[in-house]
Order: C-alpha cells, then structure tokens, then sequence
C-alpha cells in the first residue's frame, strides 16, 4: 500500500530504524553500530542493501519557474527611509545612481533670536549644509585576512545646486530633475575622511531666500568635476531627517548634531549658530541597475529598494517512494559586482511561485506566503573568501515528496526581516542599507550555477530485517 506522496507504509520498524541510523550512524551500519567498539561487519548481513550502497544523489539544475520579486515597503516610502544616498555604483555591466533632494521652508526661520538684523551679510561668518554620513561609508571594512588597514571614505566631490521649485515627495523615486529645472550656481567641495560633509553656501544666496519666505528646493550630487577633481565611483550613505538610528549607525554622534542635510549659519554677534533643518529630503535612486528577468543572466537580492528572487526548481527526475537524506540549495556570489554592509540571507517555501519573471508584493504579503527554512548572517556582499553560500534545505524537499501541501511552492531567497526573528539580529531594518548579492545565473558553468543537489534513498530498496 502506498502512503500519501509516495511514500511506502509497508515495514514501519524499518523504516524507523533506517532513519534514526541513516542520520546518525550512517558509518555505524557497515561497522555494526554507534558504539565505541572497533570497526567490524557485525550486523552487515541483517540487510541486503547497507544504505551506503542505497543513497543516490540527484542534483538538479533547470528551473520551472524564476521570479525578480519586487518587494513594495508601503509603511517606508524612500521619503521616509532614514539614510539618503548619493553616487554612481558600477556593478559590472550595469550602475546605480542616485542623489539627494531637500526641501528648506525659509519662511519659518525669523524668531525672537534670529530677526532680519541679527541675520545680515555683515553679520553672518560662514553659512554651509552639514551632512553625516554612516559609519559603513565613513570607515570602509578592514580585511584582517588579507592584512589590510581600514581606509577613509571613498573621495567625492560634492556640489549644491537650487530647483526651481521644490521636489514633490510622491515622484521619488524616480528621475533626477532635468537641468532646465536647476539655477546654475555651484560650489563644488571634497571630502576625503570623517563622517561629517561640510558644503559651502555664499550668504548671499541664502538671504536671498530669507527675502523670499518660501519654501526652496535644493539638490546636492556627487560633482561630474574636470581633470584630477574628479569623484571616485561608489554609493555612499548619509543621514536624512528621519534617522532613528543614528546613535548605533554614525560614529562621535550626539543628541546636539542635526540630522539630515542641515543648513548652519554661524553669526559673529551673538555668537551662535541657526541651524535650518530640511522639511522633506530623498534619494532620487534616479538610475536603479534592475533584477535579470532572466536566471541565465543572474539572480539579485537587493535591501533598500528590495528584489528577492524566486526559484522553483524541476523535481521531475526524483523518483516516488524516496527518503530524502539530505537536500543542499546552492548559490553563488559574484563578489566582483556585489556591494554594501554584511546582511542576512534567509532560505524560505515560497507559497504558490510565481510564474512571471518579474513580480511585486508587498512586504505583509511576503510575510503571509513564506515559510522560513533556514538562513546564514554577516554575510559581506564583496567577500571573495566565501562566495559558494548552501543552505539545507532537507524539510522543504521531504515536505515536497511527502505531498503534504497543494500547490506550488518555489524557495525564496530574502534578508533578515522582522518576520524571521532568528536571522534580524541587526538593529536596523533591510530598507536601511542599499545591499546587493549578486549570484551567477542558469547559463554560467556547473561549478557556478544555482542547483539543488538531493541525497536520496528508495524505500524500496531497503530489505525487512530478518528475525
């Protein structure tokens, strides 16, 4: 009689004894058990088939089904999100690009502190925009394997250029505004180390906008620069407005220091300072490198603006009626075109695949259609020491065989969110950090390929114990 799924029932104390033995003792049956006696055959005539000569390996490459899932953060808008990022990320092929929109309300400046005769040309030393930047970015990561010292923020030149009308907050991200829409004035400055970016502002310009009472528009990019004043490539992170985590993520912070990029006035009488702080601020990510809709061309898991790919993998060639010993999803990491700080990768049953290369969820629908499997942590995107990333998978492959769900299922690969308490052992969120995995797709070498190798045995195969 078969049981559900095709697994036999015939034989129970069997099948219990290969199964506590065939995880355990696997040695053990050819050198007749777990004990500590020395290595022998006893017991080896009991079976006909010892389960070393039982267990086959099935490892499959070809998928069913592929999807670059979009993940929708509809409670974290990327107005909303606590880090802004500014730069040009080359990632092989392809490149991210984004810079940051803020918008300053000079119509509520003047109190009883700062009247239109404190703050004149006469009296103002220095007027500049205060930018923090997280401590990933500040300090890149020391390699202690490779013996290399922690080296200073990638070089940029930055430069401030005023709208023509202030950015609307729902248009983002999207498109960085065109140059009929800037007023050409520019003041380009480098930043080599710290984590703190000073641009300057000519007074002028900002009384200017104290005249006016408005609400302006200002946006501040990595400067394209002539000759040697040039930016070095790469994204950065900076603190917006709305940084919640600024104590753990920027170092030498204290409650004093504004967050987001705040405009600070120093006066000569009194002595003081007038720190303007933004009312709205974004990341345009106005040039987004996008998932491959084609495995062949690559899988992406990207934090921030999430992707998390889905695989389904052809179970067509594993027989009925198998015990699955063991099931290994491998993928693996091109550390060439990955970037950003160490992340969590979880491995979870994904409800009813999708059939469609590309599609969107939001992230309380993620949560009801996955069923965590099991994961790694810290991992680092660039890493070159450790880019072959398997996950067992063993439970989610018997559940298959077993027939113990209807539907489709594929394998999901995601970062640590809130709702895989295990693997969210940060304190921030996967929309904080801009992180991407790239692994190579269905088209690269064996070696490089995603698969799914199953060490299986056929119950069948498997002789009652005589008495």
């Amino acid at each position: 009689m078969q049981g559900k799924g095709g697994i036999s029932n015939r034989r129970p104390e069997v099948r219990i004894i290969l199964t506590i033995w065939s995880l355990g003792c696997v040695l053990g049956l050819l050198a007749g058990g777990c004990s500590s006696d020395q290595a022998n055959l006893v017991g080896a005539e009991l079976v006909e088939n010892p389960i070393s000569d039982a267990l086959e390996t099935l490892t499959i490459y070809d998928l069913v089904s592929y999807s670059a899932l979009g993940i929708e953060d509809r409670g974290q808008p990327v107005p909303d999100q606590e880090v802004l990022y500014l730069g040009h990320q080359v990632t092989g092929g392809d490149s991210t690009s984004s810079v940051i929109l803020v918008n300053y309300d000079f119509g509520d400046v003047y109190d009883e502190t700062f009247t239109p005769e404190v703050l004149t040309s006469d009296n103002i030393s220095s007027v500049k925009i205060q930018l923090l930047m997280l401590r990933h970015y500040a300090t890149l990561q020391v390699d202690e394997a490779k013996e290399l010292n922690a080296e200073k923020v990638i070089p940029k030149y930055y430069e401030l250029r005023q709208l023509d009308e202030p950015f609307v907050e729902d248009d983002y991200p999207g498109p960085r505004p065109a140059n009929d829409r800037l007023v050409h004035w520019l003041l380009p400055t480098e930043h080599t180390e710290g984590n703190t970016v000073f641009i300057p502002i000519d007074k002028e310009n900002l009384l200017d906008w104290l005249a006016s009472g408005e609400i302006m528009g200002m946006m501040i990019r990595e400067w394209e620069g002539v000759g040697s004043q040039t930016s070095s490539p790469g994204l950065l992170g900076l603190s917006s407005r709305d940084m919640k985590h600024a104590m753990s993520q920027i170092d030498d912070f204290n409650e004093d220091i504004s967050l987001g990029p705040t405009i600070e006035v120093s006066l000569i009488e009194p002595q003081v300072t007038l720190f303007i702080k933004p009312i709205a601020d974004t990341s345009t990510f106005h040039n987004i490198a996008p998932a491959p809709t084609d495995p062949a061309d690559g899988l992406m898991l990207r934090t921030c603006l999430r992707n998390y790919p889905v695989l389904r993998f052809d179970m067509s060639g594993l027989p009925a009626n198998v015990f699955i010993n063991r099931a290994i999803l491998t993928v693996v990491k091109d550390a060439t075109s990955s970037f950003g700080p160490a992340e969590a990768i979880v491995v979870s049953e994904f409800i009813d695949a999708v059939q469609t290369p590309v599609d969107i969820l939001s992230l309380v629908e993620l949560e009801s259609r996955v069923h965590q499997i099991t994961g790694m942590t810290s991992l680092y995107p660039s890493d070159d020491l450790n880019t072959d990333l398997s996950f067992n998978v063993t439970t989610a492959i018997q559940r298959f065989v077993n027939g113990v769900y209807e539907g489709e299922r594929g394998l999901v690969l995601s970062a640590g969110e809130d709702f895989f308490p295990n693997y969210d052992l940060t304190i921030v969120d996967p929309d904080f950090y801009f992180v991407r995995f790239n692994f190579f797709g269905t088209a690269a070498d064996d070696d490089l390929r995603p698969r799914l190798e199953i060490t299986y045995s056929i119950i069948d195969d498997f002789q009652e114990v005589g008495p």
